[in-house]
């Protein structure tokens, strides 16, 4: 899947996050590659190849590819919380260094407010595996725009992949209301699939209609997205 066949943006963002779901981290770092032929030096897609990198665990070049994105407009955040988990992880963890990154969150967490870089780093601990804290910087970006595009369906995501049963099946809601809010919205209509497929329980074989039903339905309707869901 090229990410040169992405209509907009918020295209690629889905098939990003399409791939950082599946942790097809090769696939995000080559998304964002293609996509800043056409967007170069465009910080949120300098930081998903920064985040690849880190995931391929490459650290050190991921800490200079962040550390060069560091104050940008609207990935400081993300940013921020990546290069923690990045010395973090390294051989010899520098603490000064830590501790300033620390209190640059903190700082960045009390001001971020409609640039995008609340709801990147919700998306960024969902894939972190970090629910909580995603689920917490996605209420912040409600908190200051209940209309935030996409804020829904990532929700509805943080809610399915929770591993709790209640969460998941709040997240079929999030996911219709995001649809019918937004009918391009590719993640929610993915996440209903998702849904579909993962709810499993009462009968089987219908939830499995239900699921590829679904999976269908965006092939037709989001056809530069097929060769991701082949």
């Amino acid at each position: 899947m090229s990410a040169l066949l992405a209509p907009d943006a918020c295209a690629v963002q889905s098939l990003i996050f399409y791939y950082a779901r599946k942790n097809l981290h090769h696939h995000v770092f080559t998304a964002a590659s293609q996509a800043l032929t056409k967007r170069s030096n465009d910080p949120q897609l300098l930081f998903w190849k920064a985040f690849a990198t880190l995931k391929e665990e490459r650290v050190t070049d991921a800490i200079r590819d962040l550390e060069a994105l560091r104050g940008k407009p609207g990935v400081q955040l993300p940013v921020l919380i990546c290069l923690k988990i990045a010395h973090e992880s390294g051989k010899h963890v520098d603490r000064e260094e830590l501790q300033r990154i620390s209190q640059d969150m903190f700082a960045e967490e009390k001001a971020a407010n409609r640039d995008g870089s609340l709801f990147l780093a919700a998306a960024v601990c969902l894939f972190m595996k970090d629910n909580k804290k995603a689920r917490e910087y996605i209420g912040k970006v409600l908190e200051i725009n209940p209309q935030y595009p996409q804020a829904a369906s990532l929700c509805g995501w943080i809610d399915l992949l929770s591993g709790s049963e209640t969460k998941a099946r709040k997240a079929q809601k999030l996911f219709e209301d995001a649809r019918t809010s937004n009918s391009n919205d590719v993640d929610a209509s993915l996440g209903i699939a998702a849904f579909y497929e993962q709810n499993q329980s009462s009968d089987r074989n219908a939830a499995t209609e239900k699921a590829v039903e679904e999976l269908n339905k965006c092939v037709v309707k989001f056809s530069w997205f097929m060769p991701a869901l082949s």
